[in-house]
């Protein structure tokens, strides 16, 4: 049973204040729309499960918290120093590899080119906190300085450095003497191996099956044991189990690198030798670096990688999903969590450290008096750079609802779409038809014309119903309109008593909300409440006639109010002729079913008796007595017909 039947009371009472706005929508019986419609929803389905399932947008994908301790192990770098042969090494005192980048910046001579020497492993390599610096080259220069006074500085310049030593004098009276520079390449370097272990932890308000994970790569006892796989450019993998250091040669690092940039054609391309745009092979520090500046004295001369260096860049990422069929796929509560490393060249820039300086002897004397001896260095070389990535996946309700919630946006996006088709895009017109029943245009001067029409077409349906000329509508001048109605085959009346009666009554309740409380105003409709329950989308009539502006000016003015009083008495003497049969009001006939009839408090309605059909009426409500009024009709078999009903008069 319906709410309003079982709670009359508190339904009217709640109803003033708990009201629900729907958007109004218009059917558009057009296939091709239809189908557009219906293709568009498709896609966004099949977009959605394909996000959901490939995609993993189901579950909340979290990046974790990794850190790394890298370093330079020895590797074959001090065995090379011992065993090779210089002189079969291409790029031993070789002059191909000199290189000129300007006045200032020389690595190497024809005449004097980079030589090789076997420096420290802790000379050609600096750790950082994420980085690795690998030394693959170094321009080397002796400084001397000495007060000018008491002797001459250019003999004693040239005495302790050479005859290419240069002489600078300062006005302070002291002398620097700097040697000619040369450049050295660490014998072997590439044997040198890079070292690190590396951990993960996801934050705490992330769980996996009620935890948060971590993970360390050196942990062989770990639940589970994090397994690390480093894949090369070309395909090549590198697995590591937990409980160890991971190790790679520099030159197999370098080799199995990913080139940032790789167009197709480009000499990064053309390693694998293929010119498909796929560079599936990383470099060598004997190569040509050609995305740099050429040698300032030969354009077709470029520096190796040995050197002006390379900066590469691990990336290590972690994800507790499944690969299936090369697809990376989540699952809910999966704990086993893997590490996968990238290693990336970028291949365009010169890589150094700096400039470092060793003291020989440590300056003495008074400022501008000074005397010392140094050696400088300024490194190029190997920069490894270790970040980490990832994602681990977790289930939380509240981001999968907003996921759906998600896919339904994209779903309703649909509609957009087929709106945009149907209102823009048929031809014939069609578009434009159906733009115009779409878009109502309102303003006060069009809806008052249109209301005031109304009210004219109203007037005349009104007198109609008014049979007895009492000046409202009751329940029994409806029941009597609709008595009037035949069945198609003329057998008889298409509504029976008691439907006619419910009908009435439904009206009733929601049309007749006169606030007065008297008696007489309950159970009737007078024209203002008639012609709001007609027009219930726009302002109450009352509201209507308030608002009005008079126009006596108007030059039909004294025409149209001549009408209306000539009208008025054929109305008078109309009713004069029918007092006679006027009745007595609904609640003075029925008192106590006026008393039990709903009613609305505090203004007027605004919605048609055509979306109220939830009213039942009292017929509806189990009772077997009918009114006195049905049953006279059901006794006597009056069946009215319109010519039984008196024509308006005009």
């Amino acid at each position: 049973m319906p709410f309003e039947q079982l709670f009359p009371s508190l339904n009217d009472t709640l109803r003033p204040y708990f009201k629900y706005r729907t958007a109004k929508y218009i059917l558009i019986e057009v296939p091709i729309v239809g189908i557009v419609h219906r293709l568009c929803q498709l896609g966004a389905a099949l977009y959605v499960i394909a996000n959901m399932y490939y995609g993993n947008g189901w579950a909340m994908a979290t990046v974790p918290m990794g850190s790394v301790n890298a370093w330079a192990d020895v590797g074959g770098y001090t065995r090379a120093a011992q065993t090779a042969d210089y002189s079969s090494l291409a790029y031993c005192s070789n002059p191909d590899y000199a290189y000129t980048y300007d006045d200032e910046w020389q690595y190497g001579t024809k005449e004097v080119p980079p030589i090789c020497n076997s420096p420290n492993r802790y000379t050609v390599t600096e750790k950082s906190v994420d980085s690795v610096f690998f030394t693959t080259a170094y321009i080397e220069s002796a400084e001397y300085g000495f007060p000018c006074s008491g002797v001459d500085p250019l003999v004693a310049c040239t005495t302790k450095l050479g005859a290419t030593a240069t002489l600078e004098q300062f006005a302070n009276g002291q002398c620097v003497c700097t040697g000619p520079s040369r450049t050295y390449y660490p014998l072997h370097v590439e044997s040198m191996e890079l070292a690190f272990e590396h951990f993960f932890h996801t934050p705490e308000e992330i769980l996996v099956d009620g935890a948060s994970l971590k993970g360390e790569s050196g942990n062989r006892n770990a639940d589970p044991p994090l397994h690390t796989t480093l894949v090369g450019a070309n395909g090549t993998r590198w697995e590591w189990e937990a409980g160890r250091a991971i190790t790679l040669p520099l030159s197999t690092l370098l080799l199995a690198a990913h080139h940032q940039i790789c167009n197709a054609g480009s000499v990064a391309d053309l390693r694998d030798g293929e010119e498909d745009g796929a560079c599936r092979t990383g470099i060598s520090l004997d190569e040509k670096n050609v995305d740099v500046q050429p040698d300032m004295d030969d354009a077709s001369r470029y520096p190796a990688f040995r050197t002006s260096g390379v900066s590469l860049s691990l990336e290590i990422s972690y994800t507790n999903a499944k690969e299936v069929d090369g697809e990376q796929l989540a699952e809910l509560n999966r704990k086993n969590v893997k590490a996968t490393v990238k290693a990336a060249v970028q291949t365009g820039a010169f890589n150094s450290v700096g400039g470092t300086t060793t003291f020989t002897t440590y300056p003495s004397g008074n400022i501008g008096a000074e005397t010392w001896e140094l050696s400088s260095r300024y490194r190029h070389g190997v920069m490894v750079h270790i970040t980490s990535s990832g994602s681990i996946y977790s289930f939380d309700i509240f981001y999968f609802v907003n996921v759906l919630v998600a896919g339904l946006v994209l779903l309703g996006f649909a509609s957009t779409i087929a709106d945009l088709f149907a209102f823009w895009c048929l031809g014939g017109g069609q578009s434009t038809v159906l733009r115009n029943k779409r878009c109502e245009k309102v303003s006060k001067r069009s809806e008052f014309a249109e209301t005031g029409l109304k009210a004219v077409i109203a007037a005349h349906q009104f007198k109609f119903l008014d049979h007895d000329r009492n000046g409202v509508i009751e329940a029994v001048d409806l029941v009597r309109a609709l008595a009037s109605i035949e069945m198609s085959d003329g057998t008889g009346p298409a509504i029976s008593p008691g439907q006619a009666h419910a009908i009435a009554t439904a009206i009733m309740a929601d049309a007749d909300v006169d606030s007065g409380g008297g008696v007489n105003s309950v159970g009737s409709l007078d024209f203002a409440e008639f012609m709001t329950c007609l027009d219930g989308d726009g302002a109450s009539f009352p509201f209507f006639l308030k608002k009005l502006e008079m126009q006596e000016g108007q030059p039909d003015f004294e025409d149209c109010l001549a009408a209306f009083n000539a009208q008025r008495e054929l109305a008078e003497t109309s009713k004069r002729a029918s007092s006679s049969e006027k009745r007595e009001r609904f609640a003075q006939r029925f008192p106590g079913m006026a008393a039990r009839m709903p009613r609305q408090q505090g203004g007027t309605s605004g919605s048609r008796v055509s979306q109220r059909l939830a009213f039942t009426g009292f017929m509806g409500r189990g009772s077997s007595a009918k009114p006195k009024a049905i049953q006279l009709a059901d006794e006597k078999a009056v069946q009215l017909t319109d010519s039984s009903l008196p024509v308006p008069q005009v």
